[in-house]
């Protein structure tokens, strides 16, 4: 159980993402799968976590999901190689169960 002092202060993340920072090697790619609800809260957080020891990351979800409008899976991937963005986007949205990439360098919450 974690100290009162730590809970809903993001102050874990922080302290997990920078010894995760630490710990990759090559082109540091980590993924994270999160069960989000609405309002994103969780995602949002970690999305900070993640930007300020690795980079922003891309995540990739059902549209309702990204939305907030309902409970699913986010795929949060950061990594300093080169990812397929559009192509990317492009197959998730084509995929059985469709779902998009979102960008935080390139549009916010």
């Amino acid at each position: 159980m974690l100290p009162q002092l730590l809970r809903g202060t993001g102050v874990v993340e922080r302290r997990f993402h920078a010894d995760v920072a630490a710990a990759l090697t090559g082109d540091r790619t980590y993924i994270v799968n999160v069960l989000e609800q609405p309002g994103l809260r969780t995602t949002e957080r970690l999305v900070e976590a993640i930007t300020e020891r690795l980079g922003t990351p891309l995540v990739i979800a059902d549209v309702g999901v990204l939305e907030g409008h309902g409970i699913g899976n986010m795929v949060i991937v950061s990594t300093e190689a080169e990812l397929p963005v559009e192509e990317l986007d492009r197959r998730t949205r084509e995929a059985r169960f469709p779902a998009m990439v979102w960008d935080p360098a390139q549009s916010s919450w």
